[in-house]
């Protein structure tokens, strides 16, 4: 089994999570074995070209935080909460976007 990185390719290769597949998965489009950076924080963003994750430092990150007013960084579980938190409402908005477009087709 190996790791796999989802990212939305309709979206500015937005990451959208992780996954599992078997070690002779057929990479699909939106998708890659290559693993973000270490210290990249939201948003992430996947660049084919060059076959790189692209985010925001921590630096920049804790500027655009809302938990930047402590003088201490946030914990790991901070960050992924916010990570996830973002992710869903991403997640949300394309589900909305496609049952509209659902909606419309079926009349």
């Amino acid at each position: 089994m190996r790791q796999i990185y989802y990212y939305n390719s309709s979206d500015d290769n937005l990451f959208i999570g992780t996954g599992l597949v078997e070690d002779n998965h057929q990479l699909l489009v939106g998708e890659t074995f290559i693993k973000p950076a270490d210290g990249l924080n939201w948003p992430l963003r996947f660049d084919e070209k060059i076959q790189r994750w692209h985010g925001l430092t921590d630096e920049q990150w804790l500027k655009t935080n809302p938990f930047h007013n402590n003088h201490e960084a946030p914990t790991i579980q901070q960050r992924l909460n916010s990570m996830l938190t973002t992710q869903v409402a991403l997640l949300t908005q394309e589900v909305n976007k496609l049952k509209a477009q659902n909606n419309e087709g079926a009349k």
